[in-house]
């Protein structure tokens, strides 16, 4: 997604302080300063997995420097922000943007055993979004069952987000939504009343003659 697309009020942060709510209040002032005074109508807060710990307090801090009206993120195994990406050690990152025309519903899900399978609760109406974030543990959460289900039946939606892979271990992602600090499920939030162009920002492409894999250890192939 490229923020400036949604509004050209946006600002963002990046701190590589060891302490969590150091280095979120920290983004979060550059973000702010970025904005120019005007208000946060929705704000998203990115932690690697080193400030797992102390993640209650970081989402304090960007609470405290911003007054979001809403807030989202989670512990990612990868932090980027401006023209730097960070995947090893502390850091935080804040993105906060002024929406005045928008109309932002920020929601919680959790998967719940049925006797057919797998249901997701908390998922809002999605009629007429302009866009839908998406924030997921895996862990806990069926990204790729929801996904599949969601493009049979709400194939127009444009959806952003990805995996809160935090450590890449059970019990190591945090997410966060509107001053709560989630540890299973995912979060989200429908944007209505704002222009969105969506876009890959990363990907791949198949170079070269097709090989047959004949061995794998961890990531290595």
């Amino acid at each position: 997604m490229r923020p400036e697309t949604l509004t050209r009020r946006v600002g963002a942060g990046l701190s590589v302080s060891p302490e969590a709510a150091e280095a979120a209040g920290e983004a979060a002032r550059e973000a702010r300063a970025a904005l120019g005074g005007a208000p946060v109508d929705l704000a998203f807060l990115f932690l690697s997995a080193d400030h797992f710990g102390g993640a209650e307090e970081a989402l304090a801090a960007v609470e405290e420097e911003l007054a979001p009206a809403h807030v989202l993120g989670c512990v990612a195994e990868g932090v980027v922000a401006r023209d730097r990406e960070l995947e090893d050690g502390p850091a935080a990152a804040v993105w906060a943007a002024s929406l005045p025309d928008a109309v932002i519903e920020t929601f919680q899900s959790v998967a719940l055993g049925t006797d057919d399978g797998v249901a997701v609760t908390g998922i809002p109406n999605l009629d007429d979004a302009d866009l839908v974030t998406l924030l997921v543990d895996p862990f806990t959460y069926p990204a790729g069952g929801f996904l599949s289900k969601l493009n049979e039946e709400e194939d127009f939606v444009p959806l952003v987000g990805g995996l809160a892979a935090g450590s890449g271990e059970p019990d190591t992602q945090a997410l966060f939504c509107d001053g709560e600090v989630l540890y299973e499920g995912a979060v989200g939030a429908v944007l209505r009343g704002v222009p969105v162009r969506t876009v890959v920002s990363q990907g791949c492409e198949p170079i070269g003659r097709d090989s047959v894999i004949t061995h794998a250890e961890d990531n290595v192939v």
